[in-house]
C-alpha cells in the first residue's frame, strides 16, 4: 500500500479529501455521497469520486491548484457537508467518517493522520481504490480522467466560505463541551418551521413526524443528540489506532 499524509509541516494541504464508509448493512453509503457532490455542482467545486479499497464506501477528492491552510481546507468540507444536512433532513451522514486532513494543525511530534492513495493494484484488480463517476460506475481510463481534474484555486475557497455556513460536525453540538448542562439554542428557528400540532409519541424512544417540523428543525435535533466519542479522542491521544471506532455518537 502506498499512502501520503495529507497536512505538510507549515500546516497546509494541496487535498481536501471527505471519507464515507458503510458502517452497517442497514445505511448505503452512496447517498450521502450523493448529497455532498449536489452541493459541489451547484456551488462549482470540482470534485472526484474514488470507491475504498474495500468497495464499501468512497472518497470525494478536492484538489487545490496551491497548498491552502488545512484549517480552511476543513472549513470548505465542514460547509458542503453542513449545506448538505440543511437541504434534505432525511440524510442522516452515518457514513460520513472524517476528513482528510483530519486536524487543523500538525500535531506535536507527529505526521498527521496518513491516507492510502487510490489505485491500489489489487484493489484496482476489483474495480476498488478507483475513481468513478456520479453513477458510481469506474471511468474506463483512470489517468486520462485524472488528466482532465480541474483544482480549486484558493480565491475561490475564501469566496465560498464568506457566502456560507461552516458548522464544524466533530463538534457537534455545544452541549458535551465545556458546559454539558447547557442545551445549544436553536439558531434562526421560528413558530414557522412546526405545524400547529405536534404529537410526540414518547416510548422505547421519543418519535416526532417529520412533516410537523422543518429541515431546519430536524438537523438542531441531530446536533443536540450528537456527540464526540470519548473512546476514540482517548485513543488518537495515546496513538492508538482508531479503526473502526466511530469519531462521534449520534443518538
Amino acid at each position: 500500500m502506498v499512502g501520503l499524509y495529507a497536512i505538510m509541516p507549515d500546516n497546509n494541504c494541496t487535498f481536501l479529501c471527505t471519507d464515507f464508509d458503510n458502517k452497517s448493512c442497514e445505511h448505503d453509503y452512496k447517498n450521502d455521497v450523493l448529497a455532498f457532490i449536489r452541493v459541489c455542482r451547484d456551488w462549482r467545486i470540482s470534485y472526484s469520486i474514488e470507491r475504498s479499497r474495500s468497495g464499501n464506501g468512497a472518497h470525494v477528492w478536492i484538489f487545490f491548484e496551491a497548498p491552502i491552510s488545512a484549517y480552511k481546507a476543513r472549513r470548505l468540507g465542514n460547509a458542503i457537508l453542513t449545506e448538505a444536512m440543511s437541504r434534505n433532513g432525511r440524510l442522516s451522514f452515518n457514513s460520513y467518517d472524517r476528513f482528510f486532513p483530519n486536524q487543523d494543525v500538525l500535531p506535536n511530534g507527529g505526521f498527521g493522520n496518513l491516507i492510502a492513495l487510490p489505485l491500489q493494484g489489487k484493489a484496482r484488480r476489483m474495480n476498488n481504490s478507483v475513481f468513478v463517476d456520479d453513477d458510481f460506475l469506474p471511468y474506463q481510463d483512470q489517468w486520462a480522467y485524472l488528466y482532465q481534474v480541474k483544482k480549486v484555486c484558493e480565491d475561490f475557497v475564501d469566496s465560498l466560505l464568506s457566502q456560507h455556513r461552516t458548522d464544524d460536525l466533530s463538534n457537534l453540538t455545544t452541549s458535551s463541551e465545556r458546559k454539558p448542562w447547557v442545551t445549544p439554542v436553536p439558531q434562526n428557528i421560528t413558530a414557522t418551521d412546526f405545524s400547529d400540532t405536534v404529537e410526540i409519541t414518547k416510548a422505547d424512544k421519543i418519535y416526532i413526524p417529520l412533516k410537523a417540523i422543518s429541515v431546519k428543525v430536524v438537523n438542531h435535533l441531530k446536533r443536540i443528540a450528537a456527540f464526540k466519542n470519548p473512546e476514540f479522542y482517548s485513543k488518537q491521544a495515546m496513538r492508538i489506532s482508531t479503526y473502526s471506532i466511530s469519531r462521534n455518537l449520534m443518538c
